[in-house]
């Protein structure tokens, strides 16, 4: 993926560490010189921060018992916090934080589909967890300096999350509602249309601060995830 031709302005809030090395990927909005480099693309995170607020208020309220869907709420709301320092910064540094926020909630929910499957540990499962996302977040890195399009990787993670669940479906007896875990998935995908014709200047204008494609893909992933919520919270008892 090419990288940003045009560097941070010497002087900016951000520019010593942009100086560093700049992400493998430029989004249509123009950056400006500030504190936020990308106001429509940062603050069109609120709706994940949101979300990991609310999911996490919500499994303390109904006294949920398993340990992954407590951490649903937290993951979710470091998906939205790594993702707004990202653009509010623009730099290679901060973008390795935002696949890093990714790589928590996607782990979170193949931990769960692979716990579902017996395929997971049961007596340490977030030992397993952690290393496995430090794994990735290394692999990442060294990823990025060979130009290897370091994005695909979370994308392998939700087709891994879709086939999990289906294989699930399909073993198990007792069939259970996938009503939301579709309708999430939906969203997931509709948002990411927004974020393809960002980044092939189809739906693109650089100067609007207020609104972006890649914004849209936030706002629509929050919705998601807000979904996708509901659907992993049905298995609290079986993951407990």
């Amino acid at each position: 993926m090419p990288r940003n031709l045009l560097p941070m302005q010497e002087g900016c809030p951000w520019s010593p560490l942009a100086d560093l090395r700049v992400p493998n990927i430029k989004w249509c909005e123009a950056q400006i010189c500030g504190w936020i480099v990308e106001p429509a693309n940062t603050w069109s995170n609120l709706g994940y921060i949101a979300v990991g607020i609310f999911a996490y208020l919500h499994a303390r309220r109904t006294g949920t018992r398993s340990r992954a869907i407590r951490f649903y709420g937290p993951a979710a709301l470091w998906v939205g916090i790594f993702s707004f320092l990202y653009h509010a910064s623009y730099t290679f540094v901060t973008q390795i934080l935002d696949f890093l926020g990714m790589y928590l909630y996607a782990m979170l929910l193949l931990m769960i589909n692979f716990y579902r499957l017996k395929l997971w540990s049961r007596s340490r499962p977030f030992e397993m967890f952690w290393g496995l996302v430090g794994t990735l977040t290394l692999l990442t890195i060294a990823a990025d300096f060979i130009d290897i399009p370091i994005q695909l990787v979370v994308i392998a993670m939700m087709i891994v999350i879709i086939a999990t669940e289906f294989l699930i479906r399909r073993k198990t007896s007792q069939k259970y509602p996938v009503r939301a875990f579709s309708l999430g998935i939906f969203f997931f995908l509709f948002a990411n249309v927004f974020s393809v014709l960002d980044h092939q200047r189809i739906l693109c204008d650089p100067e609007n601060h207020w609104l972006q494609g890649h914004a849209l893909m936030h706002i629509f992933g929050s919705i998601a995830l807000l979904i996708l919520y509901f659907h992993y919270r049905q298995f609290d008892e079986e993951l407990a």
